[in-house]
């Protein structure tokens, strides 16, 4: 019986904190007002309060999480298709582009994770001539730079 007793006082308790919440966020009533209404105290309805934020900020932060995840994701899709175009074309004009395109990948990838704030970004200063005659050991060692940036 007593866990019967402590699984009501939980509903009850749920119930109350969603009352709290729909009262205050009307924007209509204090914590006293709203402590009078359901006959509690006012530092019930403070821990009601603070316990519903508690939630709101872990499910906030996962969706954060989960967002960054994604977006990580789709920057390293593009960082590999610029890679794959850079290494297949022969054009010194279009590895340029697709060398631009990585570091501007390997930028993204700091913003994301907020390296852009702690140190400069990586920059390697070659020419399109440079970039034309990159062995692939060395584009390689270069791409692996700029995907740990982000790890």
């Amino acid at each position: 019986m007593p866990n019967h007793n402590k699984t009501v006082k939980k509903v009850k308790r749920e119930e109350r904190r969603a009352q709290v919440a729909e009262l205050y966020l009307t924007g209509n009533y204090t914590q006293t007002q709203i402590a009078d209404t359901l006959g509690v105290t006012q530092g019930v309805i403070s821990g009601d309060l603070k316990h519903c934020r508690n939630i709101y900020n872990e499910r906030n932060a996962q969706s954060t999480k989960e967002q960054q995840a994604q977006s990580g994701d789709r920057i390293r899709q593009q960082l590999n298709r610029a890679y794959t175009n850079y290494k297949d074309t022969k054009d010194n004009g279009l590895k340029h582009k697709w060398w631009q395109a990585m570091m501007k990948c390997e930028e993204e990838f700091r913003k994301l994770y907020g390296l852009d704030k702690v140190g400069p970004s990586i920059n390697f200063n070659l020419s399109t001539d440079d970039l034309a005659n990159l062995t692939d050991d060395e584009l390689n060692a270069l791409i692996g730079r700029v995907d740990s940036a982000a790890s």
